[in-house]
């Protein structure tokens, strides 16, 4: 099981982690996050004190997307290069 930490107060995230220490000071919450969490491509929401998906990615994605020599491409090509750079932006294909 995968764990995050984070402060009661101010949802700030402590640390994430498949090891929780028996004695998490009264200051600290510690959340369920499930046995297969991955956090690449997700962000720590403080005020609703969960990982949501980080919009940067959106962002970059878009601004490839949009490059001059880009927009010339087929459909079938600029969905074959949003998958690649999607999985290169998680992390699961290294550039």
């Amino acid at each position: 099981m995968w764990y995050a930490v984070y402060e009661k107060l101010t949802g700030k995230l402590y640390s994430t982690g498949t090891v929780l220490s028996d004695k998490i000071k009264p200051e600290f919450e510690v959340k369920e996050l499930g046995e297969n969490f991955d956090e690449r491509g997700l962000v720590w929401d403080e005020t609703n004190k969960q990982f949501i998906p980080d919009t940067r990615f959106q962002d970059i994605l878009n601004s490839v997307l949009n490059l001059p020599g880009i927009v010339k491409l087929t459909i079938t090509e600029k969905a074959n290069l949003k998958k690649l750079v999607e999985k290169i932006m998680k992390g699961e294909l290294i550039w």
